[in-house]
């Protein structure tokens, strides 16, 4: 458990689950309405996606 399903390093799939889950809490805490929440983890993925130059289709 914790590596990336193309056998690349540099991913920590439970470095990023728990990045997630501190996201949610924050939000959570925040009183963020569903909608909103959905956004911000949506917009959350798609940064840590760019950050880590993640490609599903690289071999």
């Amino acid at each position: 458990m914790g590596e990336a399903l193309n056998g690349k390093f540099g991913l920590d799939i439970q470095q990023e689950k728990m990045h997630l889950t501190e996201a949610l809490n924050e939000l959570k805490s925040l009183n963020v309405i569903e909608a909103e929440k959905r956004l911000a983890m949506k917009e959350l993925g798609i940064k840590r996606f760019k950050q880590l130059n993640l490609n599903a289709y690289a071999t």
